[in-house]
């Protein structure tokens, strides 16, 4: 009798112990923070491609608060995906169940326009004739290769003209393409030159209310072609 008093003794003991060890674990463990769930609006973009285009495009994605949501923009249209935007600011405002709101500025962009400087100093080169022009092209997108821009350009259409040594001097379309696909296409007046000598043309040949875009042929064996990319200095 005595031996099994003495036993519930320590089964009690044992109990109340592993009781507090526990307790002891349960307290000791940090309770999770509660997760922060302020209304936020996220978005994706895409700017313009060419300048005058309306391609843009904005993709929100709304964060926290709580369902369902409200989503008004500017221009009053109630969507999570507006596209065909033009170049310019957009502001949008989530309003969620609990009555939290949220505004998001986003700003689209677009491309400089391209275009042509005539009788400019810096020479650009041109695959198609095998020779430098005095035109630069500037604006839009163009490719970028170790810190120069470089665009893909056409005479009449022609990435590459045979001959080019025995072009005549004349009205020519003269095209000019970006990374972006964007295309600028203009008449002009070439005025050949060969790095030698000077075409033999007579002055009415050359006479044109067009701009005058001079063209120096430059010996192709000297040349190392670009794959119809024009480097601008």
């Amino acid at each position: 009798m005595l031996k099994q008093k003495f036993n519930n003794m320590k089964t009690t003991k044992l109990i109340s112990c592993l009781f507090l060890i526990s307790s002891f674990y349960v307290n000791a463990i940090p309770l999770k923070k509660e997760k922060n769930n302020e209304l936020c609006i996220e978005y994706t973009k895409s700017d313009v491609t060419c300048f005058g285009k309306t391609d843009g495009k904005i993709e929100l994605d709304i964060c926290g608060g709580k369902a369902p949501y409200i989503v008004v923009w500017d221009n009053g249209c109630y969507s999570m995906v507006m596209n065909n935007l033009r170049n310019g600011e957009y502001s949008v405002k989530v309003c969620d169940a609990r009555g939290k709101t949220a505004i998001q500025y986003i700003i689209i962009e677009t491309p400089p326009q391209l275009q042509l400087s005539f009788n400019s100093s810096t020479k650009t080169f041109v695959d198609a004739v095998g020779g430098e022009m005095n035109a630069k092209i500037i604006g839009g997108s163009p490719w970028e290769i170790e810190n120069t821009s470089y665009y893909f350009s056409k005479i009449n259409n022609q990435s590459f003209l045979e001959n080019s040594e025995n072009l005549p001097d004349g009205e020519y379309t003269f095209s000019v393409e970006d990374a972006h696909g964007c295309i600028l296409t203009k008449p002009v007046l070439i005025d050949f030159t060969l790095s030698t000598m000077k075409n033999v043309t007579s002055e009415t040949t050359i006479k044109s209310d067009l701009q005058v875009i001079k063209m120096t042929i430059i010996d192709h064996s000297l040349c190392s072609v670009v794959g119809g990319l024009e480097m601008v200095d």
